[in-house]
């Protein structure tokens, strides 16, 4: 994905030409219209599929009530789709902006520019699945050791610094309200939520641009995993209070 990708979309969706229909599910509590594969002239599979990416890469996690979904507001409306996998994507949703449901308290994943893995963050689970060795296994399983031989099955309060789709939730290491990640791909962090919408705080931003008073809270865990860090970063890592911290 690319900004490329969100003009295409921003082109296509508010067409006046576009036949949307509405709902009638909620059509009275929540009403919104849909798109849907076949019926819609003009945008084929593929072009749902490129629309699914595009709004979870610049959409932003919401709310339905207890439910939570990625949202890209463009204009008077928010679009949204429903399916698991984006590649399976054939139905696409609109509402109108100016109703919402339940208490809006998803974590804030937009940083405010582009940067270089939001174009990965929709297919990155996918893509390091595929390439996947046994040492991968074995670091994993290595890092597992590591907090449980220090925390036992209890879940520690977790900083987790160039968190991407969220591994370390991933791996069980602690549960998501217990958890703080920190990235500055928009894209990254919506897969992060789609996996795990009971997350309660994240930071989009790089990290040296996170002020130290929200690092002051005492974490049990400070980590930071394959992220490239520079002496001076690793050094301000190092400083963050905590009962234990990796930098690998």
């Amino acid at each position: 994905m690319s900004p490329s990708d969100l003009e295409w979309f921003i082109r296509r969706m508010t067409n006046p030409a576009m036949p949307w229909t509405c709902a009638k599910t909620y059509a009275q509590s929540a009403p919104h219209e849909y798109v849907v594969h076949p019926r819609t002239p003009g945008l084929t599979r593929e072009g749902f599929q490129r629309a699914a990416h595009v709004i979870h890469t610049f959409g932003e996690p919401g709310r339905f009530w207890r439910s939570t979904n990625t949202y890209l507001v463009v204009g008077p409306h928010r679009y949204w789709t429903m399916d698991a996998d984006l590649d399976d994507t054939d139905l696409i949703n609109r509402a109108v902006n100016d109703r919402v449901y339940g208490v809006q308290d998803a974590p804030r994943t937009f940083h405010g520019g582009w940067v270089e893995h939001d174009a990965l963050g929709t297919t990155y689970d996918a893509a390091q699945t595929a390439r996947r060795t046994p040492a991968d296994d074995d670091f994993d399983q290595a890092l597992i050791d590591a907090v449980r031989s220090e925390f036992g099955a209890r879940p520690p309060r977790t900083l987790d610094i160039g968190c991407g789709t969220g591994r370390v939730l991933d791996l069980g290491l602690t549960t998501p309200g217990r958890y703080t990640g920190i990235d500055p791909s928009q894209a990254m962090l919506n897969a992060l939520v789609r996996k795990h919408p009971g997350v309660r705080r994240l930071i989009p931003a790089r990290f040296e641009d996170v002020p130290r008073t929200l690092l002051a809270p005492d974490y049990d865990l400070v980590l930071a995993v394959d992220t490239g860090l520079t002496p001076d970063q690793i050094e301000r890592v190092e400083a963050i209070p905590s009962g234990l911290t990796i930098v690998v």
